[in-house]
């Protein structure tokens, strides 16, 4: 592939033979494994020849700071304080197994349906319910939402 072998459609990006899925604002959902299931080596394991060249044979390698406190920490579905390099490494791991999340074309309207019913049941039906019972569906919504 080269380095401009890339076409921008409204619902997908294109690099060489990879379809990558995108919303109208160019945004990919990033499909998230857990960070424990990335190999991380500090950047000293690898200058003082703890790891081997084996190690990194054949291998998409992301270079980043991990250090807590930088700049380049994010919240994700996964955790807090993510290293933005392992970010980018799920990225590249949907990418070559073609995993994607998608938000369907159907998705905006379906949530405000949900947010007006929930309203119109909070404004008619927890009036007429007791402290207890309205505590407890305010509970789950608040869960749900």
């Amino acid at each position: 592939m080269k380095a401009n072998d890339y076409r921008l459609a409204p619902d997908y990006l294109t690099l060489g033979s990879k379809q990558i899925p995108i919303d109208t604002n160019g945004t990919i959902y990033v499909d998230y494994i857990k960070q424990d299931n990335m190999q991380a080596y500090s950047f000293s394991e690898v200058r003082e020849g703890k790891k081997s060249q084996d190690t990194f044979t054949n291998k998409i390698v992301v270079i980043g700071v991990s250090l807590t406190g930088s700049l380049d920490q994010h919240t994700t579905p996964v955790g807090t304080n993510i290293p933005g390099m392992f970010i980018h490494g799920n990225i590249l791991q949907g990418i070559l197994n073609d995993s994607y999340i998608i938000r369907p074309p159907w998705a905006p309207k379906f949530e405000l349906a949900v947010m007006l019913f929930l309203a119109l049941f909070i404004s008619l039906a927890i009036p007429h319910i007791s402290a207890g019972r309205s505590a407890i569906i305010a509970e789950l919504e608040t869960l749900a939402g």
